[in-house]
């Protein structure tokens, strides 16, 4: 599903209501709301720590990979911060590019949807900031295993500066 697009599913919007928290890798999660994270933002998570963020909290991380099981609404996460991001650049010139690698099942295929895009052109011809987000990147990697390389190859030429990136694998 792409930004801006629901399935009309109610579990599906409030899906989109509903307020994530990521932790780094290998950070415990406080689960004493039976079962559930502790929310880190109400008055009894003492406990939880500075860690728990949500998505919006990790903006200026210039790479970040959202990881975790299938199904657990990363992708909906995505959606969430697209939305965010084309909201709080409207009218600052900086890009926002969302590729849904899943689709892409070649070498070849990602560097089209990708660096050869208008979107990622345009930004590459001015003084703006990128907001790159990639989903279906686990997907891909069983299609492309030189995933990762060709991407850290392809991004290390352009102005490192003026991009921020974010993928979403299962594991």
């Amino acid at each position: 599903m792409r930004s801006g697009q629901t399935s009309g599913d109610p579990v599906d919007s409030a899906a989109l209501q509903c307020q994530r928290f990521w932790l780094p890798r290998g950070v415990p999660a406080n689960l004493g709301d039976d079962g559930f994270l502790v929310d880190p933002e109400s008055d009894y998570a003492w406990n939880v720590g500075p860690a728990a963020l949500p998505l919006e909290g990790l903006a200026e991380i210039p790479v970040l990979g959202l990881i975790g099981e299938p199904g657990m609404g990363k992708s909906t996460a995505l959606d969430q911060e697209a939305r965010r991001i084309a909201s709080a650049t409207e009218g600052s010139g900086d890009r926002l590019l969302w590729v849904d690698l899943a689709a892409c099942g070649t070498d070849t295929l990602v560097c089209q949807e990708v660096f050869q895009c208008d979107e990622f052109r345009s930004w590459k011809n001015s003084n703006a900031r990128l907001r790159l987000l990639l989903d279906g990147f686990d997907t891909c990697l069983d299609y492309v295993k030189t995933l990762v390389a060709l991407l850290r190859k392809r991004l290390a030429k352009e102005p490192l500066d003026r991009q921020t990136s974010y993928c979403v694998q299962d594991w």
